[in-house]
């Protein structure tokens, strides 16, 4: 496995939810379903105050929205963190380690999220439609700097890609959540870095699809820890997702 590069910008410290509002909402969203909490409960559970807490997020499930609406609002700032010399591969993973490394203490709660996405008629789809929207967004804006630098074809369509990304995000997060069972997210990590990487070569060459190999590649075991928040691209390097010289 390749070592980090020396070169590369310092981790950044371990993401984690700050707001102890959203805080005592996720541990209950942790616990029960949706329905089973309150706005009430959880200022409580926060020592702040319930009529300022019901002004902010009127009802549990704008709590809910309020969790990823924290999570995207950190995510630039670590994508950041790759300095320079981020790749496009650097920065994609940058995205799903940040929401992973944020989000651990409170799988149960992104489970049944994603449940509660699946469902058409449901509050929360309507309410995260937004922060959905507003991830795929800040992934256009990666790929769009990737293609004025000639890291990805001129061909490329940022808006279509995002998207094209956001099956792939749903992918690895439902692994994730669903077959990982290390304490680390190890195997999802190694996933995240191969996923990723093809990804973004298909992006450079759309006949890439066709060197079979590239989707026989096993991706090395990941073995590092949240808490050392990892810049992305740390595990499983080869070098090959390098910025074109100018």
């Amino acid at each position: 496995m390749m070592q980090p590069d020396p070169n590369a910008a310092p981790s950044p410290k371990p993401l984690e939810l700050e707001d102890p509002l959203l805080v005592a909402a996720a541990m209950l969203f942790n616990q029960r379903q949706f329905h089973e909490v309150t706005v009430e409960e959880a200022a409580r559970r926060a020592n702040v105050n319930v009529d300022d807490a019901r002004r902010r997020y009127p009802s549990a499930a704008y709590l809910a929205r309020g969790i990823y609406e924290e999570v995207l609002d950190k995510i630039p700032e670590y994508v950041a963190a790759q300095g320079a010399t981020g790749t496009l591969h650097d920065n994609l993973c940058a995205i799903v380690i940040a929401e992973m490394q944020m989000l651990q203490p409170y799988t149960a709660f992104v489970r049944r999220s994603i449940l509660e996405f699946l469902n058409p008629t449901s509050v929360q789809l309507l309410l995260q439609t937004p922060t959905i929207q507003r991830l795929l967004a800040h992934v256009s804006e990666q790929i769009a700097v990737a293609r004025r630098t000639g890291m990805v074809g001129s061909w490329v369509i940022p808006n279509v890609a995002a998207t094209m990304f956001g099956v792939l995000h749903a992918k690895l997060i439902t692994y994730w959540l669903t077959f990982d069972t290390t304490s680390t997210g190890s195997k999802t990590l190694a996933m995240v870095d191969s996923d990723i990487r093809i990804f973004v070569q298909l992006l450079q060459n759309p006949l890439g699809f066709l060197n079979l190999g590239v989707f026989t590649t096993t991706p090395e075991p990941v073995t590092y820890n949240y808490k050392t928040a990892p810049t992305a691209g740390s595990a499983s390097r080869k070098g090959k997702d390098k910025k074109p010289q100018t």
